[in-house]
């Protein structure tokens, strides 16, 4: 009898089981995956014309355009830039202020890697010497510190409650960099405290490098566009978007469609938000002119549009990669003369 009574009861519980593990796995499996968001390739046809607005040009005093970097804009419209060593501030094309020295002391510098404004401060990076400083808004100088070169900031930014960079850790493995041909590595995206002394590491993102005689570069695009506790990051030379939230360290999205591949070209050149759409740059455009299609998402990954971006001056190349569009709907992009080789920074209102 009680065998019987064993049997059964374990019968049942074999039963149950096999209904329960299943269920266990499709919740594992939710748990574990981030939601993909696979669109289908958009329609085309509609254009977008810029309107050209102003240039910022090098005048040769109070300002000399070599390799303008970094483009960001405030709440206000305001546009900042990276140039040699220093970072400038410009309001309605106008020069409002110039931060930082050349030099070598406090508060100077001989080139800026990179720079963030957070928490109405500048943030800037320095490469000669390896070092980082911090201005008010005004562009007094507060205080800077050293930082290894091996740990430099290849990008940072702002989503108003924390300061981020991103390293890479190519760097840190010097074994890697005595490899020849396609090495896989990555870039970690680190939280920064306000003064530097603490970077907490949230995520490392993969990259493929070519590495020859020592030097390398990377195989695939790589940008960044924050919004809120997200970030957007582009790290592929493939049609692909990985949502990273900010508070967990978590890639919880990807946004992915096929695309037909430009030749020498990644599919994506760049990522910005306008409001609270994010602009995904494209490397397809029309016949062998500047325009690139647009395809447009909302924070959720969702493709809600899709258009061609006329630049209107064929004269121009435009570094697409180097753009960056204010709240009022102005672009700001860094340009230049096919003819003369100069550079000028184009802002244009999106119609």
């Amino acid at each position: 009898m009680n065998h019987h009574r064993f049997v059964s009861a374990f019968r049942a519980l074999i039963k149950k089981r096999c209904a329960i593990f299943p269920f266990l796995f499709l919740v594992c499996l939710a748990q574990s995956a981030f939601s993909q968001n696979r669109t289908n390739p958009p329609k085309r046809g509609r254009t977008v014309v810029l309107e050209s607005v102003r240039n910022i040009i090098d005048d040769g005093k109070e300002l000399i355009l070599t390799a303008p970097r970094g483009l960001q804009v405030d709440e206000d419209g305001a546009l900042y830039f990276a140039e040699g060593p220093y970072v400038y501030k410009y309001v309605n094309g106008r020069q409002a202020l110039r931060v930082g020295k050349e030099g070598q002391g406090p508060g100077e510098c001989r080139a800026v890697y990179s720079f963030a404004l957070h928490a109405g401060q500048f943030y800037i990076q320095a490469v000669q010497p390896p070092k980082m400083m911090r201005f008010s808004s005004n562009g007094t100088f507060v205080k800077d510190w050293p930082i290894e070169p091996g740990k430099r900031f290849w990008q940072m930014f702002s989503n108003k409650d924390d300061l981020f960079g991103l390293i890479d850790e190519m760097f840190s493995h010097p074994e890697r960099i005595v490899l020849e041909g396609i090495v896989d590595s990555e870039f970690s995206l680190n939280r920064i405290s306000p003064d530097s002394t603490r970077i907490t590491r949230i995520i490392d993102i993969p990259m493929r490098h070519s590495v020859k005689k020592r030097t390398w570069q990377r195989e695939g695009m790589l940008d960044f566009a924050v919004y809120g506790s997200h970030v957007f990051a582009l790290h592929s030379d493939t049609y692909r978007i990985d949502r990273i939230d900010l508070k967990t360290g978590r890639i919880d999205k990807r946004i992915s469609r096929k695309f037909s591949p430009t030749k020498d070209e990644y599919d994506i050149i760049h990522l910005c938000f306008f409001n609270d759409r994010l602009w995904v740059f494209t490397s397809e455009g029309l016949s062998k002119g500047p325009d690139r299609l647009i395809d447009v998402y909302d924070i959720e990954g969702n493709l809600i549009d899709a258009f061609y971006l006329h630049f209107p001056n064929p004269d121009l190349n435009y570094w697409i990669a180097s753009s960056v569009i204010s709240r009022d709907g102005i672009l700001a992009v860094v340009q230049e003369d096919k003819t003369e080789g100069y550079l000028s920074i184009g802002q244009y209102r999106i119609r």
